[in-house]
């Protein structure tokens, strides 16, 4: 079960699941421990025509409450079997506004609840996937959750697991 006391975690009030457009609240510690609201929309993709399952999410994370600023941070998660969640990409697009700040480790977190999938890295060595890898941005961002004791590595599939 989620806690929300785990990674300092604030979700905002009145979250309806995942059909149509959502929006919360993540309160992301950063480089030194400053903390820092930031606010996120999340959307699943559309269901897969045979399975009726959702492939894909996306979520979108800003500096402002209003979700109108021109930079955000994306991130894109695919399903990766039945109960997991595999972050594809999460991506900049504003510099240093949202660099150093956790959001990722925030993100990892809030995906798990907002899905109720299990959520895990890409692999570098044994990808499954066409186009899956993961970045050096991205370990280090797993190994500071591992560190915390909130993921776990599997060196057989170079995999990373977020425990909630």
């Amino acid at each position: 079960m989620f806690r929300l006391d785990s990674l300092d975690i604030l979700t905002a009030d009145g979250l309806t699941g995942v059909k149509g457009l959502t929006k919360g609240t993540i309160k992301c510690v950063g480089k030194g421990g400053t903390a820092k609201d930031f606010y996120y929309t999340f959307k699943p993709g559309i269901p897969d025509l045979i399975s009726g399952e959702i492939e894909e999410w996306s979520l979108k994370v800003y500096a402002s409450t209003d979700h109108s600023d021109s930079t955000y941070v994306e991130v894109v998660a695919k399903r990766s079997g039945q109960e997991r969640l595999r972050i594809d990409v999460i991506k900049n697009h504003g510099g240093d506004m949202y660099s150093a700040k956790g959001i990722p480790e925030s993100v990892v977190a809030e995906l798990a609840k907002l899905t109720d999938l299990c959520v895990c890295s890409s692999s570098q060595e044994e990808p499954k996937f066409p186009n899956e890898g993961r970045t050096p941005q991205a370990t280090n961002y797993w190994r500071r959750l591992e560190c915390k004791g909130k993921a776990e590595y599997d060196k057989t599939t170079d995999v990373y697991t977020f425990i909630p």
